[in-house]
């Protein structure tokens, strides 16, 4: 007989409930069991331990391999660096040379970059760094370098490119001129006017030997920077086109960036039909290896033997000597 009462209907029974929770178990239990006979039983956890046990020995093996190698770098770059005032004695003898750096460059390649130079016996007679506010992020900054300029553009590419080729062609003609501080209208107050108008507008900033020239007569270029973080714009057109104007009179042009650099000025000019055919380039300019490229590769750019020089593609890792070396 129904009962009158729907809902009394659809109450389920706890036998049910109970029913239902007894196969549930009884199906994991027999998997456990069936897995647990597959992997091996009790021995799955000894398994497991003697994989971990493996992993560690493998690890240390691999860290003590890495500190060997550091070791055994530490001591090559010490070598090289009592070396170096041997091999790069007289290379850049009696040379001044122009130094052009992008700002939050890496202290050591900055620092790798001027000791190659003064250990090969030249000297830095400028430096040039170019400043963050060539970002040109707001549009102030644009209007303010293209007054500089006198350029119509307002396009940050092509704004840097300018600046670049600019400072790069009177860099140059200053440094074909010989004479300080002569009159009005020489290439070498030409350079002096435009840079300090790039600096009262924070857009370089400038140390020098206040009795040389900006760029003395006969003065080697040198384009640096680079470090593991992102640039604050591509540096590309600018270096390219600052090279470029540096080289124009067949002066030594050389650019240079760390090992690992997100920034590539070395990179920018290879990659550069025109530029990379005019101007050296060192990759790893931050280690002493690098600091005998730079020296010796400045050495070679100057009589007109620009190369590339580092550990990318289509690179050697150091010049051969010349024969006056």
């Amino acid at each position: 007989m129904v009962d009158p009462n729907p809902e009394r209907n659809l109450v389920i029974d706890f036998r049910y409930h109970l029913i239902s929770l007894v196969a549930v178990f009884l199906a994991l239990g027999i998997g456990i069991l069936l897995g647990s006979a597959t992997l091996g039983g009790e021995n799955v956890t000894g398994r497991l331990e003697t994989s971990i046990e493996s992993i560690r020995t493998t690890n240390d093996e691999l860290r003590a391999d890495n500190a060997e190698l550091i070791d055994r770098q530490s001591l090559s770059e010490e070598a090289l660096q009592v070396l170096a005032p041997t091999v790069l004695d007289g290379a850049l003898a009696g040379e001044q040379v122009v130094l052009f750096e992008f700002e939050g460059s890496d202290a050591g390649l900055m620092e790798s970059v001027r000791g190659a130079v003064e250990v090969a016996d030249g000297s830095i007679a400028s430096t040039v760094t170019l400043t963050a506010k060539l970002a040109l992020e707001d549009p102030e900054a644009r209007t303010e370098l293209a007054r500089i300029l006198g350029s119509a553009s307002v396009e940050p590419d092509e704004l840097r490119a300018e600046v670049g080729a600019t400072l790069g062609r009177r860099a140059a003609t200053s440094a074909d001129t010989p004479g300080f501080n002569v009159p009005d209208g020489n290439p070498s107050n030409r350079l002096q006017l435009f840079v300090d108008e790039l600096e009262a507008a924070n857009f370089v900033t400038v140390e020098r030997d206040e009795n040389l020239d900006l760029a003395p007569a006969g003065a080697l270029f040198v384009l640096a920077g680079g470090n593991l973080d992102d640039p604050l714009f591509d540096i590309g057109p600018l270096t390219t086109s600052l090279a470029v104007g540096l080289a124009g009179r067949e002066a030594g042009v050389l650019a240079a960036e760390p090992r690992n650099s997100l920034w590539g000025p070395a990179a920018a000019v290879r990659a550069d039909g025109e530029a990379g055919g005019i101007i050296a380039t060192v990759d790893q300019a931050d280690i002493v290896l690098g600091q005998y490229a730079v020296a010796m590769g400045l050495q070679l750019a100057e009589s007109g033997a620009p190369a590339h020089y580092g550990s990318e593609a289509d690179t050697v890792p150091l010049p051969e000597p010349s024969p006056s070396s």
